[in-house]
């Protein structure tokens, strides 16, 4: 019994999944494929809302993002940039 149930959802979950692949096929034909490069730490990180510490400046930012709503694909209305660090 427990058998059928997990079938029938790994079933109903691949389906979705398929389905939302071809809801929207131009997504990912339109994507450029944006590569994030992420740097080990080398001193401890102060998360206290300002990016005062060295290791900030060297990641490389990532800037080139584009807004889903309201209209897919615009300009977004802010400015936003992404820097990952890890330790």
């Amino acid at each position: 019994m427990k058998r059928t149930a997990h079938s029938r959802v790994l079933i109903l979950l691949v389906s979705h999944l398929g389905g939302f692949s071809l809801a929207n096929p131009s997504a990912a034909q339109e994507s450029p494929g944006v590569t994030l490069q992420a740097l080990p730490l080398e001193v401890d990180l102060n998360l206290d809302g300002r990016i005062l510490e060295e290791s900030w400046f060297s990641a490389v930012p990532i800037t080139d993002f584009t807004q889903q709503e309201p209209v897919e694909g615009g300009v977004p209305s802010e400015e936003t940039e992404i820097r990952v660090l890890f330790d």
